[in-house]
């Protein structure tokens, strides 16, 4: 990839970030997998695992995102 090409990818993600309705979708995921976590109880030990991963999955999306 030239430096061009870089720059223009991290503008198109900026753009991507800077989007209201990508921003809600993002921040309503993470909180529905947080809410769905916190509800669940303590023996649900590998849907729990599932939600913290989504959670930590929503997150690196947006880094990835940035880079």
């Amino acid at each position: 990839m030239t430096k061009e090409e870089s720059i223009q990818r991290g503008q198109r993600a900026r753009l991507l970030l800077e989007d209201t309705l990508l921003t809600e979708i993002f921040d309503s995921l993470e909180k529905n997998y947080l809410d769905a976590w916190e509800k669940s109880a303590e023996t649900e030990t590998v849907f729990r695992e599932k939600m913290w991963g989504l959670v930590k999955l929503t997150k690196e999306l947006r880094i990835q995102l940035l880079n």
